[in-house]
């Protein structure tokens, strides 16, 4: 649990208390950049435009990880504190679910702003609400396996640019990838 793992609790203050102003204006910044497209989409009635705009609002997510969770191993190696990290005594397991805890806070504020912009369509759209429903769920899961990549591409690098960069593209490649298959799924002939 999140009391007994000193990890997640730092990541959590970290998180809440050095960056509340920084995490306020991304919130705020998200929220503007896509609450207009997503009340343009809720004027029209093709379902095709509100679920184009949670897909541009998907690819945001898995993009906006790296940035903003890439640094959480490699800031740990720049400031000299990965050996500290290394002599206590906690586990791996803790210390890494303390990173994705960490990854979690920095991702917050993009993911509420984005869950927020989708209010307007399940008020306006009530028909379309499992659809809706189905979009944020699916929002989610990129976000937490676009978070758990850029974390992986964090502990993989020794800088924050290159990780990020590793980020990016093991993002762009697992998406692209689930992107090819699902094509290649629904255009195959079943005889």
């Amino acid at each position: 649990s999140t009391a007994k793992n000193p990890m997640v609790v730092r990541e959590i203050r970290w998180g809440l208390f050095s960056r509340g102003t920084w995490m306020a204006r991304v919130f705020y910044g998200t929220f503007i950049i896509f609450v207009f497209p997503m009340l343009a989409a809720c004027m029209g009635t093709d379902a095709d435009e509100r679920l184009g705009v949670l897909c541009v609002q998907m690819v945001m997510v898995v993009f906006a990880a790296p940035v903003l969770a890439g640094s959480a191993w490699t800031k740990e190696r720049e400031l000299g504190n990965i050996d500290m990290i290394r002599m206590t005594l906690l586990r791996a397991r803790d210390l890494y679910i303390g990173k994705f805890a960490g990854g979690l806070m920095a991702l917050a504020p993009v993911l509420a702003a984005l869950m927020l912009t989708t209010v307007p369509a399940f008020v306006w759209h009530r028909g379309e609400s499992v659809l809706l429903v189905c979009g944020c769920i699916t929002l989610l899961n990129c976000a937490l396996i676009a978070l758990a990549l850029s974390l992986y591409g964090s502990i993989a690098s020794r800088r924050t640019t290159i990780s990020i960069a590793v980020g990016v593209v093991l993002c762009a490649a697992a998406f692209f990838g689930l992107y090819v298959a699902g094509w290649i799924f629904l255009n195959a002939e079943f005889r």
